[in-house]
């Protein structure tokens, strides 16, 4: 009796936690939801790197490993890629400190989905990566 007891208020601290997170990224996306200015391109990260000029300033959904460390907010275009420090395979991501709080258990160290405007010329903490995203509208983990 006392096992199940035990398991059952598990089961509803996590079903809680796991409320909370999606709640969190909700109201991250309704917050920037009105960022867009334009029609959204969908493109890869490579293809943002290989040609940053024809994407700067343009709104971009890309797909990819995202990590969400302090000074260190990027989507990789593989997991790889984080994990031997290739930060050129990767742009930056400008978030603020509030909002990486807010979506790190949903979204960081998985792969995610992002739309924000690209920056050719902003390369992130210094300079280490191929571009940046600003202006975030949305961040979705990809399952």
């Amino acid at each position: 009796m006392k096992k199940s007891l035990l398991v059952i208020i598990l089961l509803s601290i996590v079903s809680f936690s796991s409320g909370q997170e999606k709640d969190a990224l909700k109201k991250f996306i309704q917050k920037n939801k009105e960022n867009s200015s334009g029609e959204i391109m969908f493109v890869s990260i490579k293809e943002l790197i290989d040609h940053p000029d024809k994407y700067d300033g343009k709104v971009v959904r890309v797909r990819g490993f995202l990590v969400l460390d302090f000074e260190g907010t990027a989507i990789y275009v593989k997991k790889s890629d984080y994990e031997k420090h290739n930060y050129k395979n990767s742009i930056w991501i400008s978030l603020s400190g509030r909002d990486r709080g807010l979506l790190k258990n949903q979204c960081n160290n998985k792969f995610a989905s992002i739309i924000g405007t690209f920056k050719s010329k902003k390369n992130g903490h210094f300079d280490l990566f191929s571009g940046s995203l600003v202006s975030i509208m949305r961040i979705d983990p990809v399952k």
